[in-house]
């Protein structure tokens, strides 16, 4: 016996010692058969042997082995076995999370998980997380009050929070900078009370707007222990522990998760939470915060603060919780896949991807990991092309089609993908395979719905109806579908049907105040609305459906109470507002009612719809005081001049802005016209107006027998037809459009407007333009104006208003003479602005680019291979900057994701190069500028015009300015429009503007030479070369690039005979040793009459091509306009003449140098030999501006080298020769 039980002991020694290294083999055999050999059942066997034992990686296998087939029974089941063996393992965790996909098709999921998890205590925050989701879908069931404030707080979640008002416009900007709200004391009076229902902070709309908000929160910690906090927030986020920051998540700036855990130890005592956040528009910065440690904390009412937020950091150490800690070490691809599920529910898309790839690449043709993928490809990754994801779906879906045990999810998948590119057909092929496998399959069903309804398929919709009746009156997702439907048909008694059905199923979810309205029982849909009502205090709809119930029995006083209810809870809420508006209209409160609309537009500035309503009550627009009379204006056009040449005329043209001061603007535009020609019948029949929030007051065809008519239908339409318009007939238009602030940011920058007060073809008979705005405006609008008649404008005040008036009549039309500055340089213009500065731009910029700076997966490859490389820091920037943008292919936005733009080889390639300078910590700056010339004839005014981009790299020998619009530029290369010019700087410090140097004009010279060689006869053989410098060079070596060889030798054969007309080409190239930033074509061409013959020799004019300044700028005896020299002209040319033995040149040297204030010119004739001569020109004309008073001069110029150049080279044959 003794023998026996030692064998025992020995025996089992030896299986506790092979087990583990047994479960690892076994575990990866099972995923093998599952991921690999797509044979779910096979790998069930080899899951549940280490599931019975125990294990949670073989628990959660085993439950894979159900999926994939969309919400089948099976599944159900499978998923409340591995809760009901350990509802706190992170197995159950799993289940719960692939769960929810699926938790509205399975009718009895929410109360049967409720049931097992009522006494289970989770071990970790993120369960905990989870089972306050199911608890909160469970009660949505029950007859009883929901109890949803104690669910979240059982979660840990901090509910009760204060809430600061939003600071700043731009949020990454506003992020990056200090608020009232870091202040203690801004929280005795300024903040906000909140309580969320489920842990997550919805930022009131007292909040809403873009740009930054805070919120305090506070909580008690019984002992001095490690508390772990778990933070949601898709935003940037800022966590402080009584003013001491521990975490901060840039999540609108870099790719990752959405929630993140850290820890931090902590004394016993109080302590105070404060968030900061950005949320870029309305009220989307939400965030939840639950704190969670051995010993559970206290969730406090939040108080006041004691401490002001600090500079002071103290880092917490981020962690994972959970089935992700539960994995954290493990090294298998089972464990990838988990990692790469995870990542997609934490909205952490570059991670999932990664895993996803990698794993599909091992496992090709995995059903399970295919499906996944092509899920995650249809989600629409922003950082990758979009059709190469279609793409790369299609192929992986449409490979399944061939598997004997195709997945049902990944089929699904395909109909919706091609359901989505118009393939109809073949997507309800698909989806009536699904549901005649799983009629229960409830995303395919609604699938079928949106079709059949779309396309009109009644025999699809017909089908789809009889599988949701078949689910039974128990589903309450196929309830709800059939009520849709119902109501679609207008079956009011299946309706009341259905919603009975409803409001026994789903007791809290407003079905039995439905069905009571429609019985007219509004009392008792008022009971119960106001029952819900006081579980979900928070939402305005149940104060405002009681109102509206209240209003259906007439009882207005009760109307007006609970509508005055439901904008305490949303100061927003629009038919709240427009019934609370009207209510007070009919009860005479005229001046209650104008004051909701004020209050409301103070939160909203930019709803255009409720300033008109308000316009409306008030009854005038500030705009009758300068209103023209139209009639006035047409009599008074008999007597005036007609604009020769032109096909209409304005006789009025007048604007009136109402500036209010939110930002928001009205606009009045009178607009009177007359026909001149049959081409002006086309062009003024069409009305195109400039906005949908319009309001036209009058649009009418005035006949010269003074009969009027006016257009068939006014409604919605941007272009109206007049019908019936003559030539001498006049167009008369006249409305009101209704603008929000610029960019949303109540800052009333109206960054489109600039009035012109003179036209280029016809005569301006009556233009105006007047801004209204309050006597007390702070700060006042800043008034543009040039090239105005003296006395203006005038500035007026009336009832409280300040009216300023530009006026002009009867101005002829612009002088139009060749090579002008653009019209506005010398057009009569005005403008304002008001309330923003060249700071709020740059913040705006800012913000644009840092949400795009961020690197994932395919890109950080290539960035490891350039660190690699063993380059000092300028080498590496130039290898860089020249391997990017030979890469890109520059066409595309300028705001685009950097991994795009990489992945796709398209795009502006600026923000990449400075995304891959941030990530190897090349010292940078983005620059952002426009031409320096664009200053003669625009306003300087903030506007988000600058339209190029440059990089600054600060090395220590200097700074060096990349311009990476384009590929093939110089290292150190600036275009020449912004050289001298200056930008604004994306750094976020101190420094605004910076200035961008003047490089020298030789950067962008064209340099050309030629050799000919001539034959007694006079016929020559030559050869030539044109080498272009900068920018030209970039776009010709591109350009040639796309050229074949038969049409290089045309294009080069055109451009010699421009300058040699009759040569014959008779080859060409290009010279590609050259470095980037230079260009240059050789050919090589015959001519046979260069040479004019005589008795003596030959003459031979001067062959370089004649300077194109005279016959360009110098065309025009005199000027009134001045002369724009847009570009610099810098042309270098050299030939050499060659004469046979037995002649000689008969030439006298001469040099010619001509220095003006407009540029130099030189020539240089030199005879080397007998047989050898020389030319050398060269001429440098800076961009400019030529006035009127200057031009003759400027002829002058022009002139002098023409004639320098008007000569002939003489050939002559030596004594006795042939």
């Amino acid at each position: 016996m003794v023998l026996r039980k030692m064998t025992l002991l020995a025996g089992l020694c030896l299986v506790l010692t092979l087990a583990a290294p047994l479960a690892a083999a076994d575990l990866e055999a099972a995923w093998n058969k599952l991921a690999k050999d797509n044979d779910p059942e096979a790998a069930r066997v080899l899951f549940a042997e280490g599931r019975k034992a125990g294990d949670h990686q073989f628990a959660i296998g085993w439950f894979l082995t159900f999926s994939g087939q969309g919400p089948t029974e099976e599944l159900n089941r499978a998923a409340l076995t591995i809760l009901r063996e350990d509802p706190t393992s992170p197995a159950a965790e799993w289940v719960l999370k692939w769960m929810s996909q699926y938790r509205d098709c399975l009718p009895n999921w929410g109360n049967d998980v409720a049931q097992i998890i009522a006494d289970a205590r989770p071990g970790n925050a993120e369960l905990m997380v989870r089972y306050a989701n199911m608890n909160r879908f469970a009660s949505r069931n029950r007859k009883e009050e929901p109890a949803f404030g104690a669910i979240a707080q059982r979660a840990a979640f901090l509910t009760e929070w204060k809430i600061s008002e939003n600071f700043g416009n731009y949020p990454i900007p506003a992020f990056d900078k200090k608020h009232p709200a870091e202040e203690a004391r801004y929280w005795n009076n300024e903040a906000l009370n909140y309580r969320s229902r489920t842990g997550v902070v919805l930022p009131p709309r007292h909040a809403s707007g873009a740009g930054v908000i805070y919120g305090f929160g506070r909580f008690g910690n019984p002992v001095e222990q490690e508390v772990t906090f778990r933070v949601f927030s898709y935003h940037n986020i800022a966590v402080y522990l009584d003013g001491v920051r521990v975490a901060q998540f840039n999540m609108l700036e870099e790719y990752g998760p959405n929630i993140r855990f850290f820890k931090v130890k902590l004394p016993a005592g109080e302590h105070e939470v404060l968030v900061k956040s950005t949320q870029t528009r309305g009220n989307n910065g939400q965030f939840s915060v639950q704190v969670t440690g051995k010993q559970p904390v206290s969730l406090l009412k939040p108080g006041n603060p004691v401490h002001d937020l600090s500079d002071k950091v103290q880092t917490a150490e981020t962690i994972q919780v959970g089935l992700a800690a539960a994995i954290a070490d493990e090294t298998s691809d089972f464990a990838a896949f988990q990692r790469a599920f995870l990542a997609i529910l934490d909205k952490d898309k570059a991670t999932s991807l990664k895993l996803l790839e990698d794993l599909y690449e091992s496992y090709d043709g995995s059903l399970l990991i295919g499906t996944l993928l092509s899920e995650v490809y249809l989600g629409a990754v922003k950082f990758l092309p979009p059709n190469d994801q279609i793409s790369r779906a299609y192929q992986i879906l449409a490979s399944f089609l061939q598997a004997p045990d195709y997945n049902q999810q990944a089929m699904y998948s395909l109909a919706l993908l091609l359901n989505r590119h118009n393939q109809t057909k073949d997507a309800l092929v698909l989806l009536n395979r699904i549901v005649e496998i799983n009629p229960g399959f409830c995303e395919a069903l609604d699938a079928l719905l949106a079709i059949s309804n779309n396309e009109k398929l009644l025999d699809v919709r017909q089908k789809a109806l009889g599988l949701l009746n078949d689910m039974g009156p128990a589903n309450r997702w196929a309830q709800q579908e059939l009520l849709k439907e119902t109501r679609r048909d207008g079956d009011l008694g299946r309706t009341k049907e259905i919603l009975a059905n409803l409001a026994e199923l789903l007791p809290w979810e407003g079905f039995q105040a439905q069905l009571h309205e429609m019985n007219e029982e509004f009392e008792l849909a008022i009971k119960d609305l106001e029952s819900r009502g006081k579980v979900f205090d928070d939402r305005a709809y149940y104060p405002y459906a009681v109102s509206q119930g209240y209003a259906k029995l007439g009882k207005i006083n009760e109307q007006r109470v609970w509508l005055e209810k439901a904008l305490e809870i949303d100061p927003t809420h629009e038919d709240a507002i427009l019934d609370l508006v009207n209510l007070s209209g009919f009860q005479g409160k005229m001046d209650e009612a104008k004051q909701i609309l004020r209050d409301y537009l103070r939160i909203e500035p930019a709803n255009s719809a409720f300033r008109q309503r308000l316009s409306h009550l008030e009854g005038r627009t500030a705009f009758e005081a300068y209103r023209v009379d139209s009639a006035e204006i047409i009599a008074e056009a008999k007597n005036k001049p007609i604009s020769e040449g032109a096909n209409s005329e304005l006789l009025l043209d007048q604007l009136m802005v109402r500036l209010f001061p939110d930002g928001s603007q009205m606009r009045y535009t009178h607009l009177v016209s007359r026909v001149l020609t049959k081409d002006g019948v086309d062009s003024e029949s069409e009305i195109r107006l400039p906005g949908e929030d319009i309001e036209i007051l009058e649009l009418r065809t005035i006949k010269q027998d003074g009969s009027v008519l006016y257009p068939e239908s006014f409604e919605h339409k941007s272009t109206i037809s007049l019908s019936g318009v003559s030539v001498g007939d006049f167009i008369d238009e006249e409305h009101i459009e209704y603008l929000p602030p610029a960019y949303y940011d109540s800052d009333g920058l109206d960054s489109f407007m600039t009035f012109i007060f003179q036209g280029v073809d016809r005569i301006y008979h009556h233009s105006e333009l007047v801004l209204i705005y309050p006597e007390d405006l702070q700060p006042e609008p800043a008034l543009l104006s040039r090239n105005m008649p003296e006395g203006q404008p005038t500035v007026e005040v009336k009832n409280g208003l300040k009216y300023v008036r530009w006026l002009t009549k009867d101005m002829p039309p612009l002088t139009v003479e060749p090579s002008m500055p653009p019209a506005n340089y010398s057009q009569p213009v005005a403008s304002f602005y008001f309330n923003t500065d060249w700071e709020e731009i740059r913040d705006f910029y800012t913000h644009a680019t840092r949400q795009r700076l961020g690197v994932v997966n395919r890109l950080k490859p290539q960035i490891e291979a350039w660190r690699q490389l063993d380059l000092e820091p300028r080498a590496l920037a130039e290898r860089i900057y020249r391997d990017i943008t030979e890469r890109i292919d520059q066409d595309g936005p300028f705001y685009q994701d950097v991994n795009l733009t990489w992945e796709s080889r398209a795009g502006n390639a600026t923000l990449l190069v400075a995304a891959v300078y941030r990530e190897l910590g090349i010292k940078h700056d983005i620059v952002l500028t426009r031409p320096e010339r664009i200053r003669h004839y625009t306003f300087d005014t903030p506007l988000p015009s600058l339209s190029y981009s440059l990089l600054r790299l600060p090395f220590e020998d200097g700074d060096v300015w990349l311009d990476a619009n384009q590929a093939g530029l110089p290292f150190g290369y600036v275009p020449f429009p912004f050289r001298g010019s200056t930008g604004i700087v994306l750094d976020g410090g101190e420094r605004l503007w910076i200035d961008i140097p003047a490089f020298e004009d030789r950067l962008d010279r064209v340099a050309s030479r030629y050799e000919f060689h001539f034959a007694a006869d006079g016929k020559v053989e030559a050869t030539g070369a044109e080498t272009f410098y900068g920018q030209t060079a970039a776009r010709l070596s591109e350009n040639w690039k796309q050229l074949n060889r038969p049409e290089i030798m045309q294009r080069v054969e055109a451009g010699i005979n421009q300058n040699f007309p009759g040569a014959v080409v008779s080859e060409t190239g290009e010279n590609d040793e050259l470095p980037p930033g230079e260009f240059e074509i050789n050919y090589s061409f015959k001519h046979d009459s260069l040479a004019k013959p005589n008795d003596s020799g030959f003459d031979i004019e001067f062959l370089l091509p004649k300077t194109p300044l005279l016959n360009r700028y110098g065309s025009l005896p005199d000027r009134k306009t001045p002369i724009l020299i847009a570009q610099p002209h810098f042309n270098v040319a050299n030939e050499t003449l060659h004469l046979p033995e037995g002649m000689r040149w008969e030439v006298t040297p001469r040099k010619i140098v001509k220095e003006s204030d407009f540029g130099t010119y030189s020539l240089s004739i030199t005879p080397e030999s007998d047989q050898v001569l020389k030319v050398k020109r060269e001429y440098h004309v800076p961009a400019q501006f030529v006035m009127p008073e200057a031009y003759q001069e400027f002829l002058v110029f022009c002139k002098t080298m023409v004639e320098n150049e008007d000569l002939t080279f003489k050939a002559v044959k030596d004594v006795g020769a042939p």
